[in-house]
């Protein structure tokens, strides 16, 4: 009887080793994806890419904040709201345009980026971070107003 309990002991302690190696294995991996997404370029790189056309930029702020300041001007604005709402309005129709290209995302919010690039990667697509807004702007970048002005 002994025999069997120790045997018993033996076989639980082995599997709460294999439980928690699993465990570990699982936090890196997760680790590992977080610091994949979040991969960052310059404003001066994102736009070097755009202009050749091996790149394309959406600002996935909400579009009240789109109001209260300028947006880059080559920027394609898909707020991360429609983005969680399930690829809703023109997510869908940018990404599948975008393939072979850099998908890079720009956001005031940097758990919304990386959340974002992080579902663009696992869907075989290529993104990183462009940062904030704000530092397109301090970049001297072209930017514009949304909703457009007119021109008078």
């Amino acid at each position: 009887m002994f025999f069997y309990l120790l045997g018993r002991l033996v076989y639980v302690a082995a599997v709460a080793a294999v439980a928690a190696v699993a465990a570990v294995a699982a936090v890196a991996a997760v680790a590992a994806v977080a610091a994949v997404a979040a991969e960052q370029i310059s404003p001066q790189k994102t736009a070097e890419l755009i202009a050749a056309h091996k790149a394309i930029l959406i600002d996935a702020r909400e579009p009240s904040l789109w109001t209260k300041s300028k947006v880059a001007a080559p920027a394609i604005l898909l707020s991360f709201h429609d983005f969680e709402a399930g690829l809703l309005g023109g997510w869908k129709p940018t990404l599948y345009a975008a393939e072979g290209k850099l998908i890079i995302i720009q956001c005031d919010d940097d758990y919304a980026c990386d959340k974002i690039i992080g579902m663009i990667k696992a869907i075989g697509l290529e993104s990183v971070c462009a940062g904030k807004p704000q530092d397109w702007i301090n970049a001297g970048l072209p930017t514009r107003d949304y909703p457009a002005k007119p021109t008078s």
